[in-house]
């Protein structure tokens, strides 16, 4: 592994999704064996998940109404 002259380990752009897909699969409470069958399945050309596609099903607006309620000033509530 190759490493900076600060000593930060250098990862190839591939290396960096698979570790994003580890920290995401573990905080929804996958075991790493199952991480790693979905791994499996993703390398042998499988789609282990779907794809999410949040413009699909609601479209994007501009002007700001799809804040929380919680963002907006107590006195305005």
């Amino acid at each position: 592994m190759e490493r900076t002259a600060a000593g930060y380990r250098l990862f190839a752009d591939a290396d960096v999704g698979v570790l994003r897909l580890v920290r995401q699969a573990k905080t929804l409470g996958l075991q790493l064996s199952e991480i790693k069958d979905v791994l499996d399945l993703q390398r042998g050309g499988a789609t282990p998940v779907r794809p999410r596609h949040r413009t699909a099903r609601r479209p994007h607006r501009r002007d700001g109404s799809h804040r929380c309620r919680s963002s907006r000033p107590y006195a305005a509530r």
